[in-house]
């Protein structure tokens, strides 16, 4: 007896969303060709009663998306503040944050020193990726920030959804490295 078994054939659109999940999950998962530093815990969006930022020099290129309304506008309060809330723990002070749209390219996390190899990048949706460094007054090591946020949904949601902020790496970076 045999039986009937499912086929994804003919249901484009629904094998081109797998596709699309997987290669999204491949680029958050990284194609890292050497040893990846420890990562620190994932923490969303902090509340609007925590305590007040430092006083940090900030520089912020938002992620957008111009087609969705809700991430159409600039991001950059909030992931800033994601960014300080998993960098400024241990009683670090934040001196210098650069965020940017996008991601780390196959976890390289100090761009221009070595090469990182042939790694391919998909594709990303805009306004939903971002990434950059956090420097601390008082401490060589920086923090290699990723952060994301859920894609929107097609029910028109009104508001762009929280960020989520990881360190990627804490570290001092390599010689030759330059802060953007």
């Amino acid at each position: 007896m045999s039986v009937a078994r499912p086929s994804l054939k003919g249901n484009r659109p629904l094998t081109a969303g797998i596709l699309v999940v997987i290669l999204a999950m491949a680029t958050l998962t990284s194609c890292s060709l050497g040893p990846s530093p420890t990562p620190e815990p994932t923490v969303g969006s902090p509340s609007p009663g925590d305590s007040a930022p430092s006083a940090a020099t900030v520089s912020c290129q938002p992620a957008r998306d111009p087609e969705v309304p809700a991430y159409a506008t600039d991001s950059c309060d909030e992931a800033v503040a994601a960014a300080r809330a998993v960098a400024e723990v241990d009683g670090r002070v934040a001196s210098r944050i650069y965020l940017r749209s996008g991601v780390f390219d196959c976890d390289n996390f100090w761009p221009g020193v070595g090469s990182p190899g042939f790694c391919p990048m998909p594709t990303m949706l805009s306004g939903v990726t971002m990434f950059g460094w956090v420097s601390f007054a008082d401490d060589d090591r920086v923090a290699a920030v990723a952060l994301y946020r859920d894609p929107p949904s097609d029910t028109g949601e009104a508001a762009a959804a929280p960020w989520t902020a990881q360190i990627k790496a804490f570290a001092v970076p390599p010689s030759g490295w330059v802060m953007p």
